[in-house]
C-alpha cells in the first residue's frame, strides 16, 4: 500500500497539470526564440562590443589630425651661481641668472607628415575589429538558436513523456490492484504481487525523474529568455516541420567560419604593422611659449607673461636597434597567423560534418514517416480491441493491461520520434541560414 500512496500523489499532480486550467499558458518555439534573441546575455554583450569597436575606428582616425597641448608651469628657482644664465621652468629652459618666481605658458603642436602607411594599417585594423564584432553577433545568434531548439526539443519530449507516463502509471496501479485481488483469491502468488509493486514503483520513480527534468529544462530556458516559467501552468506547443533548401549552404559564409576569417585579416594587419616598425617616421612640431618672473611675488610673476618665443622643427625618427623585439614580434605573429589558418580549416570541417549529420538524421526520420503512421494506426486498432475486451474476467484484465502498457510504450516512442523529426528539420534550416 506504500506504493499506492505515492502513486496517488503523483496522479493528483499530473491531473492538475495535464487537465489544462484556464490560466495555463501555451508557448511556442518561435516565442521562446524571439524572447531569447532579445534577452540572452552573450548576444547583448556581443552587440555592445560592436559599438565599442566602432568607437575604436574614431580613435584610429585621430592619428590623421594634428595633436595640440597646452602646459602651464610655475616654480621658484634659486640660482647659486650668478654666472649661470640658464634656468629651467618645468620642462622649459630659458636664460636668466637670478633667483625668482618663474612661470611659463606653453602651447605645442605635432603632426605626423609621413609614417610609411602605419596610420592606414591602424585604421584598417580598427575596421576589421568592427567587422569581427558584427560577425560575432551573427555567430551568437545562430548558436543561441540551436541551443534554444535543443532545449525546447528536450522540454517538449519530457512533456509528452509525462502524458504517457501518467497513463502508464494508472495502468500499473490497476495491475497492482488486480494482482492483490487475484492473490487473495489464490490465483496469484506473493511473488507476482511483488513484481507488480516493483513495476509500479519504477513507474512512479520515472515520473518523478521527468518532473525534475522538466523543472531543469525550464530553468535553463529562463536563463535565456529572462522569464520565470510556472511549469505547472506552461504548455509547449508542438514543433512544426520547417522547409529548407536541399542544396548544401556555402560554409565559407557560416558565421563561425567568418569569425575566423576576420581574425585572420586582423592578424595579417598586425603583422604588416610590426614590419613597419623598421621604417622611419617624419614628424613636424611647433611650440609657442610665454614666460614671466618676479623677484619676490608669485602673483606678480603670473601677470608678467611678457617674454615669449616660438619654434618649429622637422624630425625624422629612424629605429636602429630595439633588442630584436620587432623581429620576434613578427615571428610570433606569423605563427599565430598559421594557427588561425588551421583553425579556419578545422571550423569548416566541423560545420560540414555537423550539416551532414543533421541532414542524415532528418532524411532517416523522414523516410520512416509512413512507417510511423502505419504503426500508430495499428496501435490505435489494438487499443480499441483491448478496450472492448475489458469486460472479461479479472485474470484476463491483467494481461490486457499489460498489452495496453506495451502499446503505450510504443506509442510514446513514436511520439518522441515525431518531435525529433520536426526538430531535425528546424536544425537543418538554422544550419542552412546565411545571415547577412
Amino acid at each position: 500500500m506504500f506504493y499506492l500512496g505515492r502513486i496517488s500523489v503523483v496522479l493528483t499532480t499530473l491531473i492538475c497539470f495535464f487537465v489544462t486550467p484556464a490560466s495555463a499558458e501555451t508557448v511556442s518555439f518561435e516565442q521562446i526564440l524571439s524572447q531569447s534573441l532579445q534577452h540572452a546575455y552573450d548576444l547583448r554583450i556581443a552587440k555592445v562590443n560592436v559599438s565599442g569597436a566602432q568607437a575604436g575606428v574614431g580613435e584610429a582616425k585621430a592619428a590623421y589630425y594634428p595633436q595640440f597641448s597646452l602646459r602651464y608651469g610655475q616654480e621658484y628657482a634659486h640660482v647659486f651661481d650668478e654666472y649661470n644664465s640658464v634656468v629651467a621652468v618645468g620642462d622649459t629652459v630659458y636664460s636668466d641668472s637670478s633667483s625668482k618666481f618663474k612661470n611659463s605658458l606653453y602651447l605645442s603642436g605635432q603632426y605626423t607628415l609621413y609614417d610609411f602607411g602605419r596610420r592606414r594599417l591602424q585604421l584598417d585594423y580598427a575596421k576589421h575589429q568592427v567587422d569581427l564584432a558584427a560577425v560575432k553577433v551573427l555567430s551568437n545568434e545562430q548558436q543561441l538558436s540551436l541551443q534554444i531548439l535543443d532545449l525546447y526539443r528536450r522540454a517538449l519530449k519530457v512533456q509528452k513523456q509525462q502524458i504517457f507516463q501518467a497513463e502508464i502509471l494508472q495502468g500499473r496501479t490497476r495491475i497492482y490492484r488486480f494482482s492483490e485481488q487475484l492473490c487473495q483469491a489464490g490465483r496469484y502468488g506473493r511473488q507476482d504481487v511483488g513484481e507488480a509493486a516493483l513495476a509500479l514503483a519504477e513507474a512512479t520513480s520515472r515520473q518523478e525523474d521527468l518532473n525534475v527534468e522538466r523543472q531543469t529544462v525550464f530553468q535553463q530556458l529562463s536563463l535565456y529568455t529572462g522569464i520565470p516559467y510556472n511549469t505547472a501552468n506552461t504548455v509547449l506547443s508542438d514543433l512544426t516541420l520547417a522547409t529548407h533548401n536541399p542544396t548544401p549552404p556555402d560554409f565559407e559564409q557560416n558565421p563561425d567560419v567568418r569569425v575566423v576569417s576576420r581574425q585572420i585579416k586582423i592578424k595579417q594587419t598586425e603583422l604588416r604593422l610590426a614590419q613597419k616598425n623598421y621604417w622611419p617616421q617624419v614628424t613636424l612640431s611647433g611650440n609657442y611659449g610665454l614666460y614671466g618672473s618676479d623677484d619676490s611675488s608669485y602673483r606678480d610673476a603670473i601677470h608678467d607673461l611678457r617674454k615669449r618665443d616660438t619654434s618649429i622643427s622637422l624630425a625624422i625618427t629612424v629605429p636602429l636597434f630595439d633588442g630584436f623585439a620587432s623581429h620576434y614580434k613578427s615571428k610570433r605573429l606569423q605563427r599565430e597567423l598559421e594557427a588561425l589558418m588551421l583553425e579556419k580549416d578545422k571550423v569548416l570541417a566541423e560545420k560540414t560534418t555537423a550539416y551532414a549529420q543533421a541532414q542524415s538524421t532528418f532524411k532517416g526520420l523522414q523516410q520512416m514517416t509512413a512507417q510511423r503512421r502505419a504503426m500508430t494506426d495499428t496501435i490505435d486498432l489494438q487499443s480499441d480491441d483491448i478496450t472492448r475486451l475489458h469486460h472479461q474476467q479479472l485474470s484476463s484484465q491483467v494481461g490486457l493491461e499489460q498489452r495496453h502498457l506495451s502499446l503505450l510504450e510504443k506509442q510514446q516512442q513514436l511520439s518522441l520520434k515525431e518531435v525529433d523529426y520536426a526538430a531535425s528539420s528546424l536544425q537543418l534550416q538554422l544550419l542552412q541560414r546565411v545571415p547577412q
